[in-house]
């Protein structure tokens, strides 16, 4: 968080990110990247269009990215140049300082087997895209904010044709994705079944829901490691486990839905470590293996969801991975049914 105590406001010129052991440059976000880039936003988490602050804070989302692990550092800080005036000026000058230490987990992600089946699944709102919203979703919750959908992903499904819907919209076993089987390793935490599909693809009024109706139905559930994978927005009637089961990679938990605040038939995934899942800073996760198909414009998003769009498929053949975070808005391909 940025916060300006100062009487005037200060503008934003550069952002470093530096090697806080050996003071080494990783890298350099300008006055440009905040604003085209998004990584600067409002407390309401709307994108600033001046990378300018007054008496104010803003949240700040920067992504890094390293060839290899060896070169992730112990720790970052981040040197700010900005312009402002000082206690004795007459007019803005530059400042540059060091700020805000952060240590670097040296923990390993854990690898999780796919929530889905299937081909054809888009991992929209994903990693690690400021637009976001579940990058940019920081909340404040008992006076600190929390990041708990920053590794989220929404999985909605396309078919051979590209399409997420045909027929009647309002439909919602219309929907590619309505129905599918959600399924998971470990033993059941939680679990709701007690909302109804909402009609897509109207949204539903987020003002008039609580962070617990927001989910819809869910499951969550505990890995032999500790973490805890949650699967949210599923439909009514479809679970078929109890809290305490135990499941393995590949048994079925419940089946895809449009319950609580969801537009579209879809899952959505997450990893965090404790409770409720408000209250925590979303986990890095890698699943195990999946096929890249593709990769989907967040710009057709608002017509492939009015039925007007299709969604391009790779023509040169999905490309295998393993051990992996899939990117936002790849189209992804499960094994199984």
């Amino acid at each position: 968080m940025l916060t300006n105590t100062g009487s005037e406001p200060a503008t934003i010129d550069v952002i470093t990110g530096i090697d806080a052991v050996d003071g080494t440059e990783i890298q350099a976000f300008t006055c440009d990247d905040h604003v085209t880039g998004e990584i600067i936003r409002h407390l309401n988490r709307a994108p600033v269009v001046r990378a300018v602050l007054a008496a104010e804070s803003r949240l700040l989302l920067l992504t890094v990215a390293f060839a290899e692990e060896s070169d992730v550092p112990a720790a970052i800080s981040h040197q700010l140049v900005i312009q402002a005036m000082g206690s004795f000026s007459t007019a803005p000058e530059p400042f540059r300082y060091r700020v805000g230490v952060i240590d670097l987990s040296a923990l390993t992600a854990p690898v999780v087997a796919p929530p889905l089946q299937g081909t054809g699944w888009i991992a929209a709102e994903g990693c690690c895209d400021p637009a976001s919203h579940h990058v940019n979703g920081v909340f404040p919750i008992n006076g600190t904010f929390y990041a708990g959908q920053r590794f989220a992903i929404d999985f909605i499904q396309i078919n051979d044709d590209g399409m997420l819907v045909e027929g009647d919209l309002d439909d919602v076993n219309n929907w590619e994705g309505c129905g599918k089987l959600v399924v998971a390793d470990g033993a059941v935490l939680d679990a709701y079944d007690q909302f109804e599909d909402g009609t897509p693809p109207i949204f539903s009024d987020m003002s008039t829901l609580s962070p617990n109706e927001n989910t819809g139905n869910y499951v969550l559930v505990q890995h032999d490691d500790g973490i805890i994978s949650a699967y949210f927005h599923l439909k009514p009637g479809s679970l078929v486990i109890n809290v305490g089961d135990r499941v393995t990679a590949g048994d079925q938990l419940a089946s895809v839905g449009n319950s609580g605040g969801s537009q579209v038939p879809h899952l959505h995934f997450e990893i965090i470590d404790v409770l409720p899942p408000a209250s925590t800073n979303g986990l890095p996760y890698a699943f195990d293996s999946f096929e890249e198909a593709g990769q989907a414009d967040p710009a057709q998003l608002l017509d492939a969801i009015e039925g007007r769009a299709g969604y391009p498929i790779d023509p040169t053949g999905p490309v295998a991975h393993e051990n992996e975070l899939p990117m936002t808005y790849t189209i992804l391909n499960f094994a199984g049914a």
